[in-house]
């Protein structure tokens, strides 16, 4: 049995394992590694400071995400030893590969640049994963207080009603969208399709 180890299981994590799963042998295992046992939507994010979004609606277990057939180490990766490809994880036994992805996501540094954290930092400088919580439909200003949203159009409600949809049930699981695509290539000389012969 091969091992395909992906430590991460956000969006890109979980799509991947899905598209991996559904084209790969039983000889291979699909396995993911996360800590968290919930997954978040997180484009929803935008809209929960502002009462369009509800908490229930952004977040669901982690299990629900992960389809059959793939296997998810509920643990923090400490470590990577790429000559013997093993992950050490915080708690579990080491975890062999023969193929290592890494889909971790990003974190928010603001002490890794000079002067972000100065006297400017939640005042004038802010991140996005700011600590107070707004008043549904208000946007909040420090210093100056929560501002009233003007009322979004209708179409744009169901846009994004649409879009959490598609994300769910499309884009996670890595089905394949049929929508058309918009841009052509015709005319256009890309170095990558060049040098594989393709134009």
């Amino acid at each position: 049995m091969k091992t395909i180890l992906i430590l991460g299981a956000g969006t890109a994590g979980t799509a991947i394992a899905h598209k991996l799963r559904r084209r790969l042998s039983s000889e291979w295992d699909v396995a993911v590694v996360d800590p968290s046992s919930t997954h978040l939507y997180q484009p929803g994010l935008l809209f929960l400071p502002f009462g369009d979004e509800t908490e229930e609606r952004i977040v669901r277990e982690r299990g629900s995400t992960l389809g059959k057939g793939i296997t998810w180490h509920k643990d923090a990766v400490k470590a990577i030893d790429t000559e013997r490809r093993r992950v050490e994880l915080d708690e579990g036994e080491p975890l062999s590969y023969d193929f290592l992805i890494i889909a971790s996501g990003t974190e928010v540094r603001p002490d890794m640049i000079d002067g972000m954290l100065g006297d400017g930092w939640r005042k004038s400088v802010f991140d996005f994963n700011y600590d107070t919580e707004p008043l549904p439909g208000q946007f909040p200003i420090p210093g100056i207080g929560p501002l009233p949203l003007l009322k979004e159009c209708r179409r744009n409600h169901w846009a994004k009603r649409l879009f959490r949809l598609v994300y769910w049930h499309g884009l996670l699981p890595a089905r394949p969208i049929p929508i058309s695509p918009t841009m052509s290539l015709a005319g256009k000389r890309l170095s990558a399709v060049a040098e594989a012969g393709g134009a």
